[in-house]
């Protein structure tokens, strides 16, 4: 990653150094895999008014540590947050409301039983 940044930046003047504990992320699970799709069809099961795109996550998340162990590797979570919730993510009075709660629930338990067959 670190090569990747250098010949991207190509500026000798620029120092680029990895920052200690950073590790390359997960690779990219393809939309078209069967796990993507079922992802998607549970999303859309538990959470009918919403629109299933694939996105970007910038910040570091456990699922770096599941890359030599697992084929697919999705960084999602079935939370609806507002921008006050946003606010409290890994900080003060961290929380999610009871609904959310449940909602999660619904998704992990629909995921399961979609996936067993």
């Amino acid at each position: 990653m670190t090569d990747h940044v250098r010949s991207t930046v190509n500026n000798d003047r620029i120092s680029v150094e990895p920052f200690p504990g950073n590790t390359d992320p997960p690779p990219v699970t393809g939309t078209a895999s069967p796990s993507y799709r079922m992802l998607n069809q549970t999303i859309r099961e538990i959470f009918p008014d919403v629109i299933v795109a694939p996105g970007l996550m910038v910040a570091a998340t456990d699922s770096r540590h599941y890359a030599g162990i697992a084929d697919n590797i999705f960084r999602f979570s079935p939370v609806r947050a507002n921008s006050e919730d946003l606010k409290r993510f890994h900080g003060t009075n961290e929380r999610l409301s009871i609904e959310g709660y449940g909602d999660m629930i619904r998704f992990y338990r629909r995921l399961i039983e979609n996936t067993a067959g």
